[in-house]
């Protein structure tokens, strides 16, 4: 599995040449040329926006999609791990609701990014933490793999502090305030043949029993 995501990260840095290198930077200027942010972030997505834009505005809304490509992928590369829960175990907890997302209890996430594969399949979802350095949100990241290329690797933001659906929508409705989604045509046909939107409280369970076992 580590080879799978190793030609993900190595896709991306083709596509965005020296962004790890500007990681690397950016990390080291925290807290001095640049704002600070707490140790359960990796690196806050203003610093994948950075990367994505070169600096200047976003050009196309489509390249929305790469900033939580880059953010999740340069936190699983700092620190890689990858689980996968025994079949048993993950029959029963993807039967699960979470009743709400807790910021305190995703603090607990044993890496800054973990990827857990997916029971039946050769695909996982990468789970890391998010700080908003503009208004110290916290949210929980999930990066779908769907085909083991990056053109298939799917972002879906959760703001935690209430129930998972309620993290849903304020998501939804954050995007809204900076990107005309409607005209983000890329992952919006994909999104509704894939079983991850159906399974997605299950998912969130496996991503809680890794704090659990953290």
């Amino acid at each position: 599995m580590k080879s799978r995501i190793n030609v993900l990260v190595q896709a991306i840095e083709r596509r965005y040449p020296g962004c790890w290198d500007h990681v690397a930077t950016m990390r080291k200027n925290r807290g001095k040329t640049l704002s600070d942010w707490p140790d359960y972030c990796y690196l806050p997505l203003a610093g994948a926006y950075a990367i994505v834009t070169n600096g200047g505005p976003l050009p196309d809304a489509n390249k929305a999609v790469d900033i939580g490509r880059v953010g999740a992928l340069a936190a699983w590369k700092a620190k890689p791990l990858t689980k996968e829960f025994p079949p048993e175990t993950y029959s029963e907890i993807m039967k699960t609701q979470p009743a709400a997302v807790s910021s305190e209890i995703f603090r607990k996430l044993p890496q800054w990014c973990t990827y857990i594969k997916l029971s039946g399949s050769a695909n996982g979802v990468f789970v890391h933490l998010e700080h908003d350095v503009n208004n110290g949100r916290e949210e929980l990241r999930l990066l779908f793999d769907t085909t083991g290329d990056i053109e298939g690797l799917f972002p879906l933001p959760i703001h935690l502090g209430g129930s998972l659906k309620a993290g849903l929508l304020a998501a939804i409705d954050e995007a809204q305030k900076y990107v005309d989604l409607s005209n983000v045509v890329e992952i919006t046909p994909v999104q509704k043949q894939m079983a991850w939107l159906t399974d997605l409280p299950g998912i969130v369970s496996l991503a809680l029993k890794l704090c659990d076992e953290g």
